[in-house]
């Protein structure tokens, strides 16, 4: 699964780290751009989330505008336009901006995302949750409030169009619904009471810090769709812990949680895959936090015999008195690891963001960097783009049954180009399961080794020009 793969990888990057510093390295497909700033370094700056609309991309971050007061700010990074502030008011926060976004313009409706924020609107230093709308003609609703209560709320969380927080102590959740014509969020829902904290979301799971007599646990709650409700919470890792942090495998809609643990002074990333209920630890050490970050996406696509499998893990190293920001390409292999920072700065906080639009597929790599005593926002891209002949040819295919597999399955397909022909079959990360070449036939009989364990993998139908993929589910 996805951990076993980064731990190998982890440990010979921890290895590199101890003899020298890693310097900047081209990849594959393009190459990580020279970090810049995207906000100024006589404010506080923090908690960045990056949004594409029409073709543009977008950061929304929270700046600190006086001593009582924080504004939400909006840049068009595309173009590199100037900031907008897009919520300011004297003595009021507006802080920890997220996105609900909706699908492509322009077949939406009129509203193209929410912007949803933790702020003290109504109430000096409480804080509630508000959401926005922009529209496509460029203009940000008045705030509305989601009428919580009177107790602050914190660690705002979306990923889709769930919503998760902490308020008092409880965890608590909601979900925008409907369509064009009629959105609304669902009751307010407690997932649990008493010593919650940071809590994270996918579409079907919860998990939370939850402290017990001093000491912080993982606890997890998962969606029952008969009933439509959140499971009774249970808890599923001890420790000292913090950092929890999301991320969503593109290549198979699975969801990854990512987290640290502080065990006998030493911080230690782990990672939880929910499709295969697996935790285990990136062994990755440090005395200081780490704050990991990763995306994972797939792109097919033709290019002389060569897949391309994007998938980053970010995270911070200390030296001495200072910290840089360290990322790699897991799929590209241990050469491509560099520090891309290099500054003699504090760096921190390393967040990594995926944008796909119709051909245009790029990472940003945004972190914060103290500069003046203040927080300063950099950031940092690679992308690439394919153009109609590096795309794989729409009359190929590929045809996998039954799926889900629970003996053997039948693999039909065609290829334009038969040469060399061969099927791989990888976990959902990446890793090379087996290969079976093909001989003068368009049909296959797989059958999983024993070994195996339930969950997705991929079947990859190759040839020296050209690929097809699909995602198969083993359910013995």
């Amino acid at each position: 699964m996805i951990t076993k793969f980064i731990s190998s990888y982890i440990i010979v990057l921890f290895a590199i780290l101890l003899v020298s510093s890693i310097s900047y390295t081209k990849a594959q497909e393009g190459e990580w751009s020279t970090p810049i700033p995207i906000t100024d370094s006589l404010t506080n700056n923090s908690n960045p989330v990056m949004i594409r609309i029409t073709h543009r991309d977008f950061v929304f971050y929270e700046k600190q505008t006086s001593e009582n007061s924080y504004s939400i700010f909006m840049r068009n990074i595309t173009e590199m336009s100037e900031a907008i502030e897009v919520l300011n008011q004297e003595n009021v926060s507006f802080r920890n901006p997220q996105i609900i976004k909706f699908s492509g313009y322009p077949n939406d409706p009129d509203t193209l995302f929410y912007l949803v924020f933790e702020s003290d609107l109504t109430t000096n230093g409480i804080f509630n949750i508000y959401y926005s709308k922009y529209s496509q003609d460029g203009n940000f609703s008045a705030p509305e409030s989601l009428e919580i209560g009177y107790t602050s709320c914190q660690d705002l969380k979306i990923m889709g169009r769930n919503l998760v927080w902490e308020r008092g102590g409880n965890i608590e959740t909601t979900y925008l619904d409907g369509n064009s014509s009629n959105y609304y969020f669902h009751p307010i829902m407690t997932i649990d009471e008493g010593g919650c904290s940071n809590p994270c979301i996918s579409e079907s799971e919860i998990i939370y810090l939850k402290e017990i007599n001093d000491e912080n646990n993982i606890y997890r709650s998962t969606w029952n769709y008969p009933l439509g409700e959140w499971h009774e919470s249970i808890g599923f890792f001890d420790g000292i812990n913090s950092s929890l942090s999301i991320l969503t495998l593109d290549i198979t809609e699975e969801v990854v949680f990512l987290w640290e643990s502080l065990e006998n002074g030493i911080w230690k990333p782990y990672a939880y895959d929910v499709m295969g209920e697996e935790i285990e630890s990136l062994e990755l050490f440090s005395e200081t936090k780490t704050t990991p970050d990763a995306v994972l996406f797939d792109v097919i696509i033709k290019k002389k015999k060569k897949d391309i499998w994007f998938n980053y893990f970010a995270y911070t190293f200390n030296d001495n008195e200072n910290s840089d920001i360290f990322v790699n390409n897991l799929w590209s292999g241990y050469q491509y690891c560099f520090n891309i920072s290099q500054s003699s700065a504090i760096d921190s906080k390393p967040r990594l963001f995926y944008l796909p639009s119709d051909y245009l597929y790029t990472t940003y790599l945004t972190f914060q960097s103290e500069r003046n005593n203040k927080q300063q926002l950099f950031m940092s891209k690679v992308s690439f783009w394919l153009g109609e002949n590096e795309l794989a040819n729409h009359n190929n295919s590929l045809t996998i049954s039954p799926n889900p597999i629970t003996h053997q399955t039948q693999i039909t397909t065609t290829l334009s180009s038969a040469e060399n022909l061969k099927i791989e079959i990888y976990s959902s990360t990446g890793v090379l399961i087996e290969t079976h070449p093909l001989k003068n036939t368009q049909t296959t009989i797989w059958t999983p080794s024993k070994d195996l364990k339930n969950g997705v993998y991929i079947i990859n139908l190759k040839s020296d020009l050209e690929s097809i993929r699909k995602k198969v589910i083993l359910q013995r």
